[in-house]
């Protein structure tokens, strides 16, 4: 549906005046965008109102956009998008979509009490499901996100990591951790899934919608469905000495908290579960493995996301040099 261009007034206004059979409706904003917008909005009511047609309200829109995309992303994506209907942008769930007004205020409401990613994320999937009636929310500005710090041990920690928890409960998983594993696709796995000499990753387990853990076929990624060369010859042990064809059979929980309890009773850095993970490219790294080559063994498909990995780890080095040189001339 057109519009016309919007038009800027000495005042700094931007400014349209609609015509619609034969009535004149004059539309203002401060940006260009928010005002073609605003127009646009004005036509697809007077369309919608002039066809008798009634907007879903914000969560009917949700579930509608979930239901659409359910065969086509995993169950834990529709969990996630469910999870924001339940939690996020209250006040607007059961308003039509055509009525939702005050987007900028109630993002800065939620800034109070949650992330900036998870806001986000929030109000993209709002945005996504008014789209998909043609109704386009007003541009807002959205928190910035703060660069946080992410654990993991360093190289020369590994080996003494490997060595404490030799004997645990949960030593396989995590060992299947350092391979750069994630935790879905530890859960997934069974002992025919490791032979040969390599871990096969074929999907792993997800939340559905009713939170209850399911095995998915599909990898989060394209480049995550892969064949990981065992690294530690102790795998091979512990595969044969599984109790069960599940390779992990505790709850998410658990293993995250035995794997703080450890690294705090040990001295080391509380990284869980992803951290091991993240020890591993810490690793390809310290051993010079070009960030191609740690993409594909980690399944990792966004050259952006390595990057960042080896970019932040490059920055520690040199840092840690820069302070070498503080201490000879001090």
């Amino acid at each position: 549906m057109k519009t016309p261009k919007a038009r800027k007034l000495k005042s700094g206004t931007w400014f349209i005046q609609l015509r619609i059979k034969g009535k004149s409706y004059t539309i203002t904003a401060d940006t260009k965008h928010a005002c073609e917008t605003l127009a646009l909005l004005k036509k697809v009511e007077l369309k919608n109102q002039a066809a008798g047609k009634t907007y879903p309200t914000l969560a009917e829109a949700i579930d509608a956009y979930c239901e659409e995309r359910s065969n086509v992303v995993s169950p834990a994506t529709i969990e996630s998008y469910l999870g924001i209907k339940k939690n996020r942008f209250q006040s607007i769930m059961d308003t039509p979509i055509n009525e939702i007004q005050g987007t900028q205020a109630l993002i800065n409401e939620e800034a109070k009490n949650v992330s900036a990613k998870t806001i986000k994320n929030a109000y993209s999937l709002i945005s996504s499901a008014c789209r998909r009636y043609g109704i386009e929310l007003p541009p807002v500005q959205l928190p910035q996100r703060k660069k946080t710090e992410h654990l993991f041990l360093e190289p020369e920690q590994i080996p003494e990591f490997i060595r404490i928890i030799e004997g645990e409960q949960y030593e396989l998983p995590m060992l299947l951790a350092l391979h750069g594993l994630r935790r879905a696709e530890i859960f997934g796995l069974t002992k025919s899934d490791i032979r040969n000499g390599f871990i096969h990753i074929r999907g792993g387990m997800v939340r559905d919608k009713d939170r209850k853990l399911v095995k998915n076929d599909v990898n989060k990624t394209y480049a995550s469905q892969r064949d990981m060369p065992i690294l530690i010859d102790r795998v091979n042990v512990l595969v044969k000495q599984c109790p069960t064809e599940k390779i992990y059979t505790g709850s998410e929980h658990s293993l995250y908290r035995r794997i703080n309890k450890i690294c705090r009773d040990n001295d080391l850095p509380e990284i869980g579960l992803h951290g091991l993970r993240h020890s591993f490219a810490s690793l390809a790294y310290h051993l010079k493995l070009s960030e191609l080559e740690t993409m594909r063994l980690g399944g990792w498909s966004s050259p952006a996301v390595m990057r960042k990995i080896y970019t932040h780890l490059a920055e520690r080095d040199r840092n840690a040099a820069v302070n070498k040189l503080r201490d000879f001339f001090s």
